[in-house]
């Protein structure tokens, strides 16, 4: 296991920070699309919290369909079959309703679609100090890079690294929890300030990380009892 600490100075004790750790899969329970087992992780990154803060976005999906709201199941067949009427005679059907100052209730409803999977999206601008925390910044790019590809086997493809996510807060580290993830996407801009200015290395003076991970599992409302 390599570990990654950035800045070198980042104080622990006072500081809230992340703790990203990355593992190789094992195999899968295939009712929960979670690791059997979770081994010695590969790489561990110690980073500041994110200048773009930490977002905890639960979404859902919520169909439009029609509402079974009406008395009878002809009820809707024979409403629906007006819609479409006025929809095929186009804007004369509209002249008709405009006319009468009403149209055919739909009694639209919404349908649950699914509850999505939890997307965490940081941003981090990190800016060494002198050459030797360059270098470690040059590695921590290298390790979310490298965690994040397949590995081409012959006729297989071996899964990116999936990662474990901890955000440590002094006295309370249970302040926001984030189940394992993948890492969907790695964005470096390596020159955000539009300077070109690098170090001897090649790591330029201050760059931007952004990283996009999305949960292997998705949440349940027993979660917040």
């Amino acid at each position: 296991m390599t570990e990654y600490r950035f800045p070198k100075d980042l104080n622990l004790e006072i500081q809230p920070y992340f703790i990203f750790s990355s593992f190789e899969w094992s195999s899968l329970r295939k009712s929960t699309q979670e690791p059997k087992t979770i081994k010695t992780p590969v790489d561990t990154i110690i980073l500041p919290l994110p200048t773009n803060g930490i977002v905890d976005n639960i979404s859902h999906n919520w169909d439009e369909g029609i509402g079974l709201s009406a008395s009878s199941y002809t009820d809707v067949f024979v409403k629906n079959i007006i819609n479409k009427g006025v929809d095929l005679f186009g804007d004369l059907g509209k002249y008709i309703q405009a006319e009468k100052g009403a149209m055919i209730n739909d009694y639209a409803s919404l349908a649950f679609g699914g509850t999505n999977f939890r997307i965490f999206d940081f941003t981090f601008n990190l800016a060494p100090k002198n050459e030797q925390e360059s270098i470690v910044l040059k590695n921590v790019i290298k390790s979310f890079k490298r965690n994040s590809l397949p590995l081409y086997d012959d006729w297989k493809i071996h899964y990116p690294n999936f990662w474990n996510i901890k955000i440590v807060f002094p006295n309370n580290e249970d302040l926001v929890k984030i189940k394992n993830c993948v890492l969907t996407s790695v964005i470096v801009n390596h020159f955000p300030d539009a300077s070109l200015t690098v170090y001897k290395n090649g790591t330029p003076i201050k760059p931007e990380i952004s990283l996009n991970f999305k949960e292997l599992q998705k949440v349940d409302r027993r979660e917040y009892e």
